[in-house]
């Protein structure tokens, strides 16, 4: 299954894109504005700015999702190689070649 965060992220990614292209679309048509094209300048800067926000946002968010997964993966294997230890192993770790077994006093 899909993790929902990270396609929300991809779609925040995707319409940046578009914005980027549709102020692109409107600076290549500001020579055809009626007028003296302030308000296709003004839409293309806007356009501008919120694709970059938007791309920057999705690609920050998954940065962050993937940052959470490795970690939380390392801290799984060091927590999966502790529980691998028997009392057997442990035991052998802690006792001390010289020192006599209680059991025989």
């Amino acid at each position: 299954m899909i993790n929902k965060g990270k396609a929300r992220n991809a779609i925040y990614s995707a319409a940046g894109i578009y914005m980027l292209y549709t102020a692109w679309m409107l600076y290549g048509n500001l020579d055809d504005a009626d007028g003296d094209g302030t308000l296709f300048l003004i839409f293309t800067i806007i356009f501008a700015l919120a694709g970059i926000a938007l791309i920057g946002l999705g690609l920050w968010n998954l940065y962050k999702e993937n940052g959470k997964t490795v970690s939380q993966s390392g801290a799984d294997k060091d927590k999966t190689a502790a529980d691998t230890d028997t009392p057997e192993d442990t035991a052998e770790l802690n006792s001390t070649p010289d020192a006599p077994d209680e059991r025989s006093k």
